[in-house]
């Protein structure tokens, strides 16, 4: 759930990221992700946790993560900025971690 209720990706950051990640070698497109190299079946799960203002919680950050590992998946990209540590997003990460 996002905060302004639109599931869209206003800012591109998370799809380009995404692309980045999971494109396809030797596609004539002039880039070749790390994940298309190592797994050759990847799949991309979209999980918006910002508004288009580029505003979000802590929380939903969490439940994101939590919701991932709980729908099996083995890589999560998390470039979102924030000023400090949060004890329960490290939390969630680490638990994503051990999950696989």
């Amino acid at each position: 759930d996002t905060s302004d209720g639109d599931p869209m990706d206003t800012h591109g950051h998370g799809t380009h990221s995404a692309g980045t990640i999971a494109a396809t070698a030797n596609n004539r497109q002039g880039i070749a992700g790390i994940a298309g190299v190592a797994f050759g079946r990847e799949k991309i799960m979209a999980l918006k946790v910002l508004c288009s203002g580029g505003q979000g919680s802590f929380s939903d950050t969490i439940q994101a993560i939590n919701y991932a590992v709980a729908m099996g998946a083995t890589l999560t990209s998390n470039s979102y900025g924030g000023g400090f540590p949060f004890r329960a997003r490290e939390a969630a990460i680490r638990k994503a971690e051990e999950a696989n």
